[in-house]
């Protein structure tokens, strides 16, 4: 493993979490929310039967027919907000691949992090499909793992470092 200095010299696979969670494109919607819900994750990569990728499903998919207004129940009971699934059951009776987000954003190993977060603002979403020479996921890399990134190793803007030595004084219970 290479060693690690700065933010600016990171990429998509020094970050990427490793341990994901695939969905079967021809897997039931409410078996998919299960298994979202009971590995405690908020979305995952769906490939086809060779292991490519075809898609994303994530909790913004479970929300797709409902409505912005707040006076309105949502569409399905079960659901109440976007992080809450109460009951994998009463999801619709469709495929992944009938809800999955079918353009999920991708990138190479080699990507250097900076880039990721460009591509999570074009594109509007807080995580990108790391994939292989032949698009099988082999990571995921969210918002948090960027600024999580910023804050081990740090960073610049315009010359000038982004991020202090140490914590802020107030954060050690002393005031400034």
């Amino acid at each position: 493993m290479r060693p690690l200095t700065s933010f600016s010299a990171l990429y998509a696979g020094d970050i990427m979490q490793s341990d994901l969670l695939c969905l079967p494109s021809d897997l039931p919607f409410s078996e998919a929310v299960r298994r979202l819900v009971q590995h405690r994750r908020i979305g995952a990569p769906v490939v086809n039967h060779e292991g490519v990728l075809v898609g994303m499903l994530t909790s913004a998919d479970f929300l797709r027919d409902s409505t912005t207004s707040a006076h309105v129940p949502l569409t399905y009971p079960s659901v109440y907000s976007e992080w809450q699934v109460i009951c994998p059951e009463d999801m619709p009776q469709e495929s992944v691949r009938d809800r999955m987000s079918r353009d999920p954003a991708t990138a190479l190993p080699r990507t250097p992090v900076l880039d990721l977060a460009r591509l999570m603002i074009e594109r509007q979403v807080h995580c990108i499909v790391i994939i292989d020479e032949r698009r099988k996921p082999v990571g995921l890399v969210s918002s948090t793992d960027i600024l999580s990134a910023l804050a081990k190793y740090g960073g610049t803007w315009a010359g000038r470092p982004c991020l202090s030595e140490g914590p802020p004084s107030r954060w050690q219970g002393t005031s400034e």
